[in-house]
């Protein structure tokens, strides 16, 4: 299904060629496929558990270089801190974003950083949803109107 959305889709770009939008070229997708995109995106959705992203987390600064006055506690408080504020990211998203941050800083980064990260696919991510699900209501909406004029 995914295959026959992606040639229907086009990103939108600013002057920077950061992806500000998506326009979808649905006319020749019947209802049920874009329903079907729409649970797949969804689907693409799903966060980790909370205990699962703190998880992730501590892996993540384990392989890092620790600071020399931070506790265990202090390094287990800031993972689940993180955690709490990424919890929205779908698991893919959360645990690529670790693998990035675990692969280019030395020591664990502050929130922002895995922000820098995630925050682009997430959005990405979401906005085709969001135009996925408009498309959607569109279509619902043309076929009431001409249920209603029939």
């Amino acid at each position: 299904m995914m295959h026959i959305l992606h040639s229907k889709i086009e990103e939108r770009l600013n002057k920077d060629f950061d992806v500000i939008g998506y326009n979808i070229y649905d006319k020749d997708l019947t209802l049920e496929e874009l329903q079907e995109a729409e649970r797949t995106i969804q689907f693409s959705m799903i966060p980790l558990e909370p205990f699962e992203c703190e998880k992730e987390l501590l892996k993540t600064v384990s392989l890092m270089t620790k600071p020399s006055q931070e506790t265990a506690q202090d390094i287990a408080f800031r993972c689940k801190m993180i955690a709490e504020r990424l919890a929205h990211y779908p698991a893919d998203i959360f645990i690529h974003t670790c693998n990035v941050i675990s692969s280019s800083k030395v020591f664990f980064p502050a929130l922002a950083e895995f922000k820098m990260v995630g925050d682009y696919h997430y959005n990405r991510r979401k906005n085709l949803l969001e135009i996925v699900q408009k498309s959607i209501e569109k279509r619902q909406n043309t076929t009431k109107t001409l249920e209603t004029s029939a």
